[in-house]
């Protein structure tokens, strides 16, 4: 009895290295540099052929962790608003378009340079499940994401992030905020 029980501790306590060392074993060595929240700073559509356009006033968030889920939200904010807020119904379509993103889980091929998505769902209804791959450069805290063919994403969008700044020892009053 005692020899089963110290080998079912054993087991107990070698699973979470385990399960930690498999999840790393799936990600790359570039993913760890990947992982971190980011702020969009410039948006552009047409990258891959003819002149590029550039979107005004781009807003967006990217949030990648270590355990390979990923968040994007990303909108240009030009749509205005009537009154009351609302967003005349003659440009709805428009407006909707002014907003893109999704939830899921990514995975990164640092020999191809490549992340591929897979959303759980998104803003457009119908993202869910389906796997896209996005060619990457980082330059420290610059992140620079091109989309060459995904679904619902026009052809050829460039995303430049900035990496949020972290936040190494927080005092104890910014612990109670967060």
């Amino acid at each position: 009895m005692t020899r089963a029980f110290v080998i079912a501790i054993a087991l107990v306590l070698s699973w979470p290295a385990h399960d930690s060392s498999a999840r790393q074993a799936g990600t790359s060595a570039a993913a760890p540099t990947l992982v971190s929240t980011w702020t969009l700073t410039t948006f552009d559509q047409g990258v891959n052929g003819g002149p590029a356009t550039r979107v005004t006033n781009p807003r967006g968030l990217l949030i990648l962790d270590g355990a390979g889920h990923a968040f994007e939200f990303v909108t240009n904010l030009a749509t205005q608003r009537g009154a009351g807020g609302q967003v005349p119904v003659a440009e709805a379509p428009a407006a909707f378009a002014a907003y893109g993103g999704f939830w899921g889980n990514y995975r990164v091929d640092a020999a191809k340079k490549t992340i591929t998505f897979r959303p759980e769902s998104g803003i457009h209804p119908q993202i869910g499940g389906k796997e896209f791959s996005r060619s990457f450069e980082i330059d420290d805290n610059r992140l620079t994401i091109t989309s060459t063919g995904e679904p619902y994403t026009p052809t050829g969008t460039k995303w430049v992030w900035d990496r949020v700044p972290t936040i190494d020892h927080l005092s104890p009053l910014y612990r109670q905020v967060v």
